[in-house]
């Protein structure tokens, strides 16, 4: 609504919801076609927080707190300057509105088959895909980014180090930012001299944000005040709408204050929400989680070799409910009524019984949302990279057995295999508590002619990288720059090395943009020179080849070739 005043000053009120909608019968179609005809059943993710935004020209973006139940609606309440009045009056119903509204969400996500493996020690972090050969894949390439970003901002909130393996199954947060520009219905728009007594009214349309689907809840009391007015309504679900309205004194304000009082089903508990204060038009009356603590406990990213079952005990207002998982048995909810608001933190403390006999347990710890995820019962991960630096030149393949022994006398055994095409593998262990990080390894390579060499066993102890195979007496060392590729034109390069002892593909993208170093053994006697290729996918759908090309020079840059 703009206005104007007898002092010849004017302004106006921004009052608007917002909701998000799904694609719809368009992303059924398309997921139909994908799956052979199979009818998808598309729901809402399960968002478990979020901020909204509304951008209002010359003034500071309005942030609230959506419903984060099916559309989570936003409600917006914005106060004019008369210039903002003004350019909002004369764009914000056009083709290219000024009004904004961004969405910043958190909600869960499940990972795809295999195993995963996100790890931060001294101040550097990485994720390693354990089930997973083609390591250039551009997709595989996009997950690890997306586990990244989560590790960076869950996992490492406090700073510590972590090293966590995930299987298929677990459960992460992700992210979700969809905004766009809003164009409002021409009959919403008002422009008014507010000296007339009739706009000197009071009028609240409310709606209550509680989940009514169950039988926790058996109502929500409205109690709004505003001057000596009083008012009140009482809502059994989350669709009706109750409007209060009211003539303002003279020189009356349009605020009120309001607070609501929570009745439980069968029960006389009731639970009575803070005041608040506003002057909108439209209150949503939001109820956070009340009546009843419902959590899902999984444990599909448990080690279950060790394991032979864990306790996990729940505890809110003082009482504890206990659920047991066992490996046939890796889910279960804990579930209970409380007279009471979920408005704080839930705790949890596991117990692992292990097959030794002995028992890993937690202390008690906050929770938060619907869901646990399990990942014990170690206390951290011994991680062992191996690699052969040298190549392989006569030698087929190097064979590396590792052992690890527990305090307890539990061996922990694998044999890994590098040869050409497979020159790095990972070996994991999870550790207990109070287990050292001590290991042994020894190594033995077979050459093209039929030799082999056994090495001894080598002790060693803690996460690091094990250097296997000949040690190249020169390494050739090329860096790979996409400082001058136009990334407006191309949507993907792929750049294959070729040199005298090892071949790799590098690939740039605009995700993925940046120089690359690229290292190779040259043998006794060879040159350090290699041959390299690039393809560029433009993003028209055309793509351009450079040919095989000779270089011995120690930074590569990148050109689109011409047409």
């Amino acid at each position: 609504m703009k206005y104007r005043t007898n002092s010849g000053n004017g302004g106006g009120f921004l009052s608007l919801q917002t909701e998000l909608a799904g694609p719809g019968a368009a992303l059924a179609d398309r997921l139909r076609a994908h799956s052979g005809g199979l009818t998808p059943d598309i729901r809402s993710p399960r968002f478990v927080d979020g901020r909204a935004w509304l951008t209002v020209p010359g003034q500071a973006p309005i942030s609230v707190r959506p419903s984060l139940m099916d559309g989570c609606t936003a409600t917006f309440e914005a106060t004019l300057t008369a210039e903002a009045a003004t350019l909002v009056w004369e764009q914000a119903r056009g083709t290219t509105s000024p009004l904004t509204v961004a969405y910043d969400l958190t909600f869960l996500a499940r990972l795809p088959e295999g195993r995963v493996r996100l790890w931060s020690a001294g101040g550097e972090a990485g994720v390693d895909v354990l089930d997973r050969d083609d390591e250039r894949d551009a997709s595989l390439e996009q997950f690890r980014r997306q586990l990244a970003e989560w590790a960076a901002r869950d996992l490492a909130a406090d700073g510590a180090d972590y090293d966590v393996v995930l299987s298929a199954g677990a459960v992460i947060t992700g992210r979700a930012g969809p905004g766009g520009n809003l164009t409002l219905p021409a009959e919403e728009w008002h422009e008014s001299d507010l000296s007339a007594p009739i706009f000197r009214t009071l009028r609240v349309e409310t709606q209550c944000d509680a989940d009514f689907a169950g039988d926790d809840l058996h109502s929500v009391r409205l109690r709004l005040r505003c001057g000596s007015f009083r008012h009140e309504a009482l809502f059994t679900d989350s669709a009706s709408v109750d409007v209060a309205e009211t003539v303002l004194p003279p020189g009356g304000e349009p605020v009120y204050t309001y607070d609501a009082v929570v009745q439980f089903a069968g029960t006389a508990a009731t639970a009575t929400l803070p005041e608040a204060t506003s002057r909108g038009r439209y209150l949503l009356l939001r109820v956070p989680a009340a009546g009843r603590l419902r959590v899902e406990v999984e444990g599909t990213a448990v080690d279950w070799g060790p394991t032979e079952s864990v306790e996990i005990g729940l505890r809110y207002d003082g009482v504890v409910d206990t659920v047991l998982l066992r490996e046939d048995l890796r889910r279960a909810v804990s579930e209970r009524r409380v007279s009471a608001l979920i408005d704080r933190p839930w705790e949890h403390r596991v117990r692992y019984n292990l097959r030794t006999g002995r028992r890993v347990e937690r202390p008690w710890t906050p929770g938060r949302g619907d869901r646990l995820v399990l990942t014990g019962p170690y206390d951290r991960f011994l991680a062992v990279r191996l690699q052969a630096p040298g190549g392989f030149g006569t030698a087929t393949a190097h064979i590396v057995q590792c052992e690890h022994t527990g305090t307890d006398g539990r061996v922990t055994r694998e044999t890994l295999v590098l040869r050409p095409g497979a020159e790095t593998a990972t070996w994991t262990v999870g550790l207990l508590p109070g287990e050292p990080p001590g290991f042994r390894y020894k190594v033995a390579s077979t050459y093209a002619n039929g030799e082999q060499r056994a090495g001894e066993w080598v002790e060693a102890s803690g996460s690091q990288v094990v250097e296997v195979g000949d040690m190249p007496e020169t390494v050739l060392t090329v860096t790979v720059a996409d400082d001058l590729v136009d990334y407006a034109q191309v949507k993907l390069v792929v750049v294959r090395l070729t040199g005298p002892g090892a071949t790799a593909s590098l690939s740039f993208s605009p995700a993925q943009r940046g120089a690359r170093a690229w290292t190779a053994p040259v043998p006794p006697g060879a040159p350090a020179a290699y041959t390299w290729t690039a393809t560029y996918y433009l993003a028209d759908g055309t793509r351009r080849t450079v040919p095989d090309t000779a270089s011995d020079h120690k930074i590569l840059v990148l050109r689109l070739p011409p047409p």
